[in-house]
């Protein structure tokens, strides 16, 4: 699992569109301004050998993820970016689903959940054209482009359809 690992960061990194480090998760939610920025990172069994009844059944679907999902996730990066062909390929995956299956190899998957919250800022109302402390949903684009002095008597009465 690990020569897979490393052949496709390397043919997404060579195909231009590398796959990005859990490292850098948090600090782009950071950069693009959320607050409260949390990064939570919990691990998964790769297939069901945990005697704990809630990790074995993650590790089951795990395994399906795997077992369903890699050749999907690979095929074009392995054959059109490193230039395998389709049969060795191939043969890579029949010798890994063993691996993946084998429940005396206890192994862990980190996953990472990044939340924040967006900043929050004043916005000027549509209908009066002032500075608002509302914070509620954004409006749609077309009231938002429309002068205050030119809404029509159902807008200004608050039924915009």
């Amino acid at each position: 699992m690990s020569f897979w690992s490393r052949i496709i960061c390397e043919a997404s990194a060579k195909y231009n569109r590398a796959i990005p480090h859990h490292d850098e998760y948090k600090a782009w939610f950071e950069e693009a301004g959320f607050e409260g920025v949390t990064q939570y990172v919990f691990k998964s069994p790769t297939n069901p050998w945990p005697k704990n009844k809630v990790l074995k059944e993650s590790g089951k679907f795990q395994l399906l993820a795997h077992l369903e999902g890699i050749e999907g996730i690979s095929l074009a990066l392995m054959t059109r970016v490193l230039e395998w062909k389709p049969a060795e390929v191939s043969v890579l995956f029949a010798k890994m689903r063993p691996e993946l299956k084998d429940r005396s190899i206890h192994s862990y998957q980190p996953h990472f959940v990044v939340y924040g919250r967006k900043p929050q800022r004043p916005r000027t109302s549509i209908l009066s054209g002032t500075l608002s402390t509302n914070i509620g949903p954004t409006p749609p684009s077309s009231l938002r482009s429309v002068p205050s002095g030119e809404l029509s008597s159902k807008a200004s009465a608050g039924f915009v359809e």
